[in-house]
């Protein structure tokens, strides 16, 4: 999970982190004489407005067709459509061996930041593709990219023309705590000895109090086999990492361990390399955010030691 607040400047760094992703594999896949500095100059003009995502998305489909594919997760509790646009040299095929990485945004209708970066990372990456830039071909061609801008589209729909600050669904659910509770059956499954287990546990039933966005968002997830994704949030300057709830204290004696995943190290290796891309986000000084660092200037943290949520995506 990934929270912003301040510029344009953000939509840089998406890069870079792909990058890593790309090339964590593979050392030599990068040149070592390619520069390691931003993709996107400084001087950039970027339109700071509300981008209209139909017109936008059909234009850069129609610029990049030969890598690009519109398609839908999902309908919202109103009828819209919850539209995702994949970035592959391969559009619409699953290769084996190249990882699937998704980005997605607008959990919270007032929450515009991360809409407005994946837009802006779509024309990002057909504008350099088709300039030859030799990072971004490299990673559309070694990753099936999926950028989801607006998980929550009746929401924002709401907040844009009634300037309403308007972050649940029409519905009144919040997407970002409306997920099953995976930890908890996990924790339980694992005082009782069950775990391992050869029997997958895609068994366990979606509870009737989840909203329809969410519903699409899991069966999205269950079609595509994703092994690595974040969600662009507004309110913070920082990168959160799991878990995003603690295991309760009876069951555990190591405190550090009541936060962690298995793949603690690998979280964290991943929230730095984002974080330290930034150009402030490791900054002590959180701007127009919030006065106080709660990461002590790393610009990481994990979520269960901050601000603990049940059922986060």
């Amino acid at each position: 999970m990934i929270f912003f607040c301040g510029r344009y400047g953000l939509i840089i760094f998406l890069i870079l982190f792909l990058s890593h992703k790309s090339n964590s594999s593979n050392d030599s896949l990068f040149p070592a004489s390619y520069p390691t500095e931003n993709d996107v100059p400084p001087t950039d003009d970027l339109d700071y407005r509300h981008h209209n995502y139909k017109e936008m998305r059909q234009v850069i489909n129609e610029e990049c067709p030969n890598i690009t594919r519109i398609y839908n997760i999902g309908k919202s509790s109103q009828g819209l459509k919850m539209y995702a646009m994949e970035i592959s040299d391969n559009p619409g095929e699953h290769e084996t061996g190249e990882p699937e990485f998704r980005y997605t945004a607008g959990l919270h209708g007032n929450e515009v930041m991360g809409r407005e970066l994946l837009l802006l990372l779509m024309q990002f990456l057909c504008k350099e593709y088709n300039d030859d830039n030799p990072r971004v071909r490299r990673l559309v061609e070694s990753v099936r990219i999926h950028l989801v801008p607006s998980l929550n589209p009746d929401a924002y729909e709401l907040a844009y023309e009634m300037v309403y600050s308007l972050f649940s669904t029409h519905e009144g659910y919040d997407i970002f705590q409306n997920f099953p509770d995976l930890n908890s059956i996990l924790w339980g499954a694992e005082d009782r000895g069950w775990v391992p287990r050869i029997v997958p546990n895609h068994h366990i039933p979606i509870p009737e109090n989840v909203a329809v966005e969410t519903k699409a968002i899991i069966s999205w997830m269950e079609r595509t086999p994703f092994v690595l994704g974040a969600n662009l949030q507004g309110g913070e300057k920082l990168v959160t990492y799991p878990f995003d709830m603690q295991r309760p204290l009876i069951q555990r004696q190591n405190e550090g361990a009541l936060r962690e995943t298995a793949d603690e190290n690998l979280f964290r290796w991943l929230a730095v390399t984002y974080a330290h891309s930034h150009l402030t986000m490791t900054e002590n000084q959180r701007g127009s955010c919030h006065t106080d660092d709660v990461t002590g200037g790393q610009g990481i943290i994990n979520r269960a030691s901050w601000k603990p949520v049940v059922g986060s995506m």
